[in-house]
């Protein structure tokens, strides 16, 4: 088994539920903590074809779509995901 290691910092400036290249690491990613908070951690560990499992919701609160493979909340408003 090969250990994978996921490097995401977290960082006010970068757009919420988006990701950025992280400067200072190597690999690394940038995210807005609210973002890092929405994500299911889960999907850093699995190998998992994203582009083919897209399962679209309509966020309760705040209208936004989002893919519900990746969050646990919503990380434009940070609602309970159902």
């Amino acid at each position: 088994m090969t250990e994978v290691k996921i490097h995401i910092r977290p960082n006010r400036n970068v757009p919420i539920a988006k990701f950025s290249p992280d400067p200072n690491i190597p690999g690394g990613h940038m995210a807005h903590p609210q973002t890092i908070k929405a994500l299911k951690k889960e999907i850093l560990t699995q190998r998992i074809n994203f582009e083919d499992d897209f399962r679209p919701y309509t966020c309760k609160k705040c209208k936004e779509i989002i893919d519900l493979q990746f969050w646990n909340l919503c990380p434009f408003c940070e609602e309970k995901i159902n």
